[in-house]
């Protein structure tokens, strides 16, 4: 009797990485994110057996830690994408489009305004500029960032994360 519940062990061990491989394979063709995966897939190692309840919600937790985390990482890297393009906004001369040696005038472009981390504003001055990133997760949650004349970037505030 152990080795035939060994075998129903190991198929539905089996079964549950096709189903995985599957979700994978969803994802990579854009029909779901990873958000979505993780989630059916502790739901399919619960009703499999292969996880306790209590083992799947201490997974989910750690799933969420990493997803706020990341949240944060890639709004603070867009921060930063966006000082970049100021900067070099500010170095172009008025005559081809630029802010002529200010950030006065700069606006963020529509592509950069917004991505799937959060909503980004600027309140630009002559001599440096301020980024303000609000998480995509959690309006509350704010980041921001300062650029200055030589281009010099400094991440000076989290706020809710």
């Amino acid at each position: 009797m152990g080795a035939k519940s060994g075998q129903a062990y190991e198929q539905k061990i089996a079964d549950a990485q096709t189903k995985i491989s599957e979700l994978k394979q969803n994802v990579a063709e854009g029909k779901i994110n990873q958000e979505e995966v993780e989630q059916q897939r502790l739901e399919l190692l619960i009703k499999n057996d292969l996880i306790s309840k209590r083992e799947a919600d201490n997974e989910r937790e750690r799933i969420a830690e990493i997803h706020v985390k990341s949240n944060k990482d890639g709004l603070t890297s867009s921060l930063i994408n966006i000082a970049a393009n100021a900067y070099q906004y500010r170095n172009q001369p008025i005559s081809m489009g630029g802010g002529g040696g200010k950030y006065t005038g700069y606006a963020i472009p529509i592509k950069m305004a917004s991505d799937d981390n959060g909503k980004y504003f600027v309140r630009p001055f002559d001599s440096w500029m301020m980024i303000i990133g609000k998480s995509s997760l959690d309006s509350t949650w704010e980041a921001m960032c300062t650029v200055d004349s030589l281009g010099a970037t400094s991440m000076d505030h989290y706020s809710g994360w």
